[in-house]
Parts: C-alpha cells; sequence; structure tokens
C-alpha cells in the first residue's frame, strides 16, 4: 500500500469514485427493500399455511433462505457504500474534491 500524495489520489480524488458510492448505494437499498418484500410475503405464506395446508409454509421456509442468502449481500453493498459516501463527503468539506459531482 502506498502512502504520500498517490495513496490520497487512489482513495477517491477522481470523479467516477462518487458515481461508483451512489451506485453501491442505490444496489443496497434495491436488496434491502427486496429482502423486505420478501418478508412480508413470507409472513402472508406462513399465515396461509395455518389454514389451508404446510405447501405455503414450506415456500416461506424458502424466502427465508432466500433472505439468509442476501444479507451478505446486503452488507457487501452497504458497508462499503457508506464508508465511501463518508470518505467522499469529508474531503469535499476540506475542499479536496470540487462539489460538482
Amino acid at each position: 500500500m502506498t502512502r504520500g500524495p498517490d495513496a490520497r489520489r487512489v482513495q477517491g480524488a477522481d470523479a467516477g469514485y462518487p458515481r461508483g458510492a451512489r451506485i453501491l448505494y442505490r444496489l443496497a437499498v434495491a436488496v434491502a427493500g427486496l429482502m423486505t418484500v420478501a418478508f412480508v410475503a413470507s409472513i402472508v405464506l406462513l399465515m396461509m399455511a395455518g389454514e389451508d395446508g404446510a405447501a405455503y409454509g414450506y415456500l416461506a421456509l424458502f424466502l427465508w433462505f432466500g433472505m439468509v442468502a442476501a444479507f451478505p449481500v446486503l452488507l457487501a453493498l452497504g458497508v462499503p457504500a457508506v464508508v465511501m459516501r463518508r470518505r467522499h463527503r469529508e474531503r469535499r468539506a476540506r475542499g479536496v474534491v470540487d462539489g460538482s459531482c
């Protein structure tokens, strides 16, 4: 890892850095939205399973496995997006990056 001026340039002085942060952030919001829909659908399926049969319960269980599998993806998108946005905001406040992005 380099230190000095080159390291500062690599950490986000270019114009593509805030764009990448926005893309990661929007993807994280989309995954969180899908997980919310899956959660609500699983609750509905569990209520239907109590009335009609066990097949709906298995579908709800399948959705829960999907949510568990999607959680690391949400973390992998959301944590870097928040860090990148914070880093860019701090650099812009210090005047290192212009406000045009």
